[in-house]
């Protein structure tokens, strides 16, 4: 269970659970309706991400736990792509040299064969201000470009990986279909092979019927 102050603090309950946990925005049923699994970091950018694509989405409440969170959510949606929507702590970045929003999505994507995608500001904003824009929910409610440019980011980056999907799919069907084709003259070999043998004992035994009837007629 997670703890949210009026100023933004998190805190999670002594000694619970948070490695692999998650909240589905809209809950499991919706979750396991929509066409790819979209996973941010907090609820609120989660939620902002469900407004937006008109599904459901995850929460993984921290970047630590996005591989956890992917891996698993792929066991148990393996046929659905997964789409990591990180923040970019430049903030952190400028002061530490590391930005772990970043780097946590892009191997939590790596780890399931996903797609990292970060927000992209109005010229300036980020950079006026790194610590307040951030995530996805920072660009629908604080930028200029608002739920628009979420919409248009967001769903732009989960028509492509269904699209890629889609191809994949039909790359696997059209290798399953080319192995049967590849599995049917060997079958009609088989059957040709086993006719041959069938003829050569038919004719064995016509020889050897010609030859007793020769030895009855002397």
């Amino acid at each position: 269970m997670q703890y949210i102050q009026e100023d933004g603090t998190k805190r999670f309950a002594k000694d619970s659970k948070k490695e692999g946990c998650f909240h589905p925005v809209g809950g499991m049923d919706a979750l396991a309706a929509a066409p790819a699994l979209v996973i941010s970091e907090g609820y609120a950018t989660a939620a902002s991400l469900a407004e937006g694509l008109g599904h459901a989405t995850v929460a993984a409440f921290d970047s630590g736990n996005l591989p956890h969170v992917a891996r698993a959510l792929r066991e148990k949606f393996p046929d659905k792509p997964i789409v990591i929507a990180g923040d970019d702590d430049k903030a952190q970045e400028i002061e530490r040299g590391h930005n772990p929003g970043r780097a946590k999505a892009e191997e939590a994507a790596k780890a399931v064969g996903g797609k990292a995608i970060f927000p992209i500001f109005a010229p300036g904003e980020q950079q006026a201000n790194p610590k307040g824009f951030t995530d996805f929910n920072d660009l629908a409610n604080k930028s200029e470009l608002g739920r628009d440019g979420l919409k248009r980011q967001v769903g732009a980056a989960v028509g492509q990986v269904l699209i890629e999907e889609g191809r994949r799919q039909q790359q696997e069907q059209r290798q399953e279909r080319a192995g049967q084709q590849q599995d049917r003259p060997l079958n009609v070999a088989d059957k040709e092979t086993k006719a041959q043998k069938l003829a050569e004992q038919f004719r064995e035994k016509a020889a050897r019927d010609r030859e007793r009837s020769r030895s009855f007629s002397r």
